[in-house]
């Protein structure tokens, strides 16, 4: 069964959360994703060395609050093990 990716954009506004997790791909996922606030911070990733490798994270300081990236390597090996 083929997957398909969808782009959402979600409000963080009216969240109960301690931070926003933003899945990255090794690979891009066939372009680059967008993050919470739309934008994932490629300069800023990039010069900490993160790849998207599974298992690397990054936190950054969002617009509404803490934003963790984190790395869950190929995009088409992503599963629910992955994620978890």
């Amino acid at each position: 069964m083929p997957s398909s990716l969808s782009k959402v954009r979600a409000s963080t506004n009216a969240r109960a959360a301690d931070a926003v997790v933003v899945p990255v791909a090794s690979d891009g996922m066939g372009g680059r994703p967008a993050g919470a606030d739309g934008e994932v911070p490629w300069a800023f990733l990039e010069a900490r060395g993160f790849k998207g490798k599974a298992g690397e994270v990054v936190a950054a300081n969002g617009a509404d609050g803490p934003v963790l990236y984190v790395g869950v390597g190929q995009a088409a090996a992503v599963d629910a093990a992955v994620l978890r």
